[in-house]
């Protein structure tokens, strides 16, 4: 029992990878200075990591490639993420699809932050909000991840390809032989039947999965953890991948279920 057990644990752990990153996102959070566009891109992308389906980037990949775009040279990353031609060049050069463009600037008493989703191809902005925060650093950041959060949509991820079948239904019922209708059953079959094992064997192992899906899946839904956007990244990657071990161990669960009622069902 604990070698099928194992088994079918690790055909789960197989069939359960999490899907591949679908959409290159470039996110760019500008504000006064370097250091704080620097560290408010961060947060940004530390808490846009908790999306799956997007790989992320930011100043710290891109910024030696966006020095060399002429507009970055003369006027400036800010100038050059305002004008779509800009953006176009920027989304080709890294290769990605969209880019969340944020500027912060400060107006008095207070940050006017404003965010933009826009096409990595076009340049042009598919998706604009703004907010305003106080002076406070902890409350600007906390404006900027709630921000992109709302701003950018769940990526779709595609299925991952060879998924367990349902379970069987049973085989259709079909008339005794001629000649034994009225025969003991006992005498209709040569030896002991294994289907006792089987049903009962299945049910076990049913019960197991579905019990290993239920911890898989507490500790997938868990919110991310970590200190810096690497740890943050590497343990939504690693709740990712028990959410998707629990999706496989439901599956085969419901099909070890599905064989235990079918053989249930099969006179023994």
């Amino acid at each position: 029992m604990k070698g099928w057990t194992f088994t079918i644990v690790v055909f789960a752990l197989a069939l359960a990878r999490p899907a591949a990153a679908t959409t290159r996102l470039a996110v760019f959070i500008i504000a006064d200075d370097a250091p704080l566009s620097n560290n408010l891109t961060e947060v940004a992308i530390s808490r846009l990591a908790e999306k799956p389906g997007y790989e992320l980037l930011g100043l710290r990949e891109l910024e030696e490639r966006l020095n060399e775009l002429s507009t970055v040279k003369n006027d400036g990353l800010r100038a050059c993420l305002a004008v779509p031609a800009c953006v176009s060049e920027v989304g080709a050069m890294a290769g990605v699809e969209s880019a969340v463009i944020g500027d912060v600037r400060r107006e008095g008493d207070h940050f006017w932050l404003e965010l933009a989703l826009v096409d990595g191809k076009t340049g042009t902005p598919e998706t604009r909000l703004s907010r305003e925060s106080s002076l406070d650093l902890d409350q600007l950041i906390s404006a900027v991840q709630i921000g992109v959060f709302e701003l950018v949509p769940d990526a779709e991820v595609a299925p991952r390809p060879g998924a367990p079948a349902a379970a069987a239904s049973p085989p259709p019922s079909r008339a005794p032989p001629r000649g034994t209708e009225d025969v003991p059953r006992e005498k209709k079959s040569g030896g002991g039947s294994v289907l006792p094992y089987v049903a009962y064997g299945t049910a076990a192992l049913a019960v197991v999965a579905f019990s290993a899906a239920a911890v898989t899946g507490t500790i997938g839904a868990a919110r991310p953890t970590g200190a810096s956007r690497a740890e943050v990244q590497a343990d939504v990657e690693r709740r990712e991948g028990y959410a998707s071990v629990a999706n496989g161990l439901l599956v085969t669960g419901g099909v070890l279920a599905g064989v235990s009622i079918v053989t249930f069902v099969v006179p023994w």
